[in-house]
């Protein structure tokens, strides 16, 4: 008796492993002004995606990329803002608002605007490409099937990958 209890153990125990298995792929959804990406129904944090990402040399060159548009479009947005904040303090501090510097600073502004686009889009590719890795190597792509075989007095369980 004690190794039919083993028996079932282990194959319970097979079964939670197929299931967590199946169950790591990173889905995204786009919100306004950006993506949520989600793992088992969990938000995933960008410190959590980056560390899941990093497992997948793929991947995490397309996120390596990613960050880096990022960087530079903050920088940018940031000096912009700047600039453009500037203006407005001395205009309502009674100086005359400089049009043309202030025009600038909305440049830079818009300069910003497509490199977050690609970093969206990058940082999709990133997660689409993990997937598809992920999916190769899983047991996903041989559907396991199981089998109940019985012969006589003795039944048993039969798995084929």
């Amino acid at each position: 008796m004690p190794d039919m209890q083993r028996f079932v153990f282990l194959f319970f125990l097979m079964c939670i492993n197929l299931k967590f298995t199946h169950s790591q792929e990173i889905v995204y959804k786009p919100i306004f002004g950006g993506i949520n990406f989600y793992q088992d129904d969990k938000q995933l944090s960008d410190t959590e995606l980056k560390n899941i990402l990093q497992t997948n040399d793929l991947s995490a060159h397309y996120l390596r990329r990613a960050e880096a548009n990022k960087r530079i479009g903050r920088v940018l947005s940031s000096i912009g803002g700047f600039i453009i904040g500037y203006q407005l303090a001395n205009y309502l501090y009674g100086s005359k608002l400089n049009w043309e510097i202030a025009a600038i600073g909305g440049g830079i502004v818009l300069l910003s605007v497509p490199l977050n686009v690609r970093y969206l889009s990058l940082k999709k590719m990133a997660t689409i490409t993990y997937n598809e890795n992920r999916n190769e190597s899983s047991f996903n792509q041989t559907k396991p099937k199981l089998h109940i075989t019985s012969g006589g007095a003795n039944f048993g369980f039969i798995l084929n990958f």
